[in-house]
């Protein structure tokens, strides 16, 4: 697949760099059902691409989540996300060839919802950290998760970069939207365990970092 006026590559992290959405899918509601037991387990998969604060009021507002505060709530989650899915997690496939392929070529962006603790526990897990220009989080944009466009265009000023000459990767239908409103190409990774996001919005997909050509 060949992207056409490619100067910039960002990546999502979560189902792209990492292959998390396998546990996030086995057991991503236990701790948000803790705290809202309002919640139900089919809109596990709107979870995605949302940043912990935007959980949060989520989880107040339309699941009536009472007596948690939202430090509590948001330090809670970091916790069980290390413990339940990125300490189990593994690199995409390919992901690391694709890397040192484009590394040196294009500036190399990750803009994540995920909080800089996981972006950290992520690079420093996998010493992938060199091949990235600039680590984006939602913390970085005052909590604003996909699919508002905010991480995708810090990270775009973040390199110099134009917002229609970066490419965009991407597993949920948050994060294919909020590509999209930043007016990037935007790709769907599908990841064997995405089948349930909606990836019309994108304008193309793929399953292999392979068949990705952006020499």
């Amino acid at each position: 697949m060949q992207i056409p006026n490619l100067k910039a590559v960002i990546f999502d992290m979560d189902g792209v760099i990492v292959d998390t959405e396998r546990f996030w899918r086995e057991s991503g509601d236990v701790y948000v059902r803790s705290c809202a037991p309002k919640f139900p387990k089919e809109h596990q998969k709107y979870l995605s691409g949302r940043s912990l604060q935007d959980i949060y009021h989520w989880m107040v507002s339309d699941y009536e989540m009472t007596g948690i505060e939202k430090e509590a709530f948001i330090q809670g989650f970091l916790d069980f996300g290390i413990e339940h899915v990125f300490s189990k997690c593994d690199l995409s496939p390919g992901l690391i060839h694709f890397l040192e392929r484009i590394h040196g070529k294009y500036p190399i962006a990750l803009a994540s919802a995920s909080p800089h603790v996981w972006i950290d526990w992520v690079m420093a897990k996998f010493d992938i950290k060199k091949y990235f220009d600039v680590l984006v989080s939602a913390d970085d944009v005052a909590g604003k998760g996909k699919p508002a466009p905010d991480i995708f265009l810090h990270a775009a000023a973040q390199i110099n970069t134009a917002p229609e000459d970066c490419l965009v990767i991407e597993d949920s239908s948050h994060g294919i939207a909020a590509g999209v409103a930043a007016g990037m190409h935007t790709l769907a990774y599908l990841n064997g365990y995405n089948d349930h996001q909606d990836h019309s919005q994108a304008h193309g997909e793929f399953g292999d970092f392979e068949s990705l050509t952006v020499e």
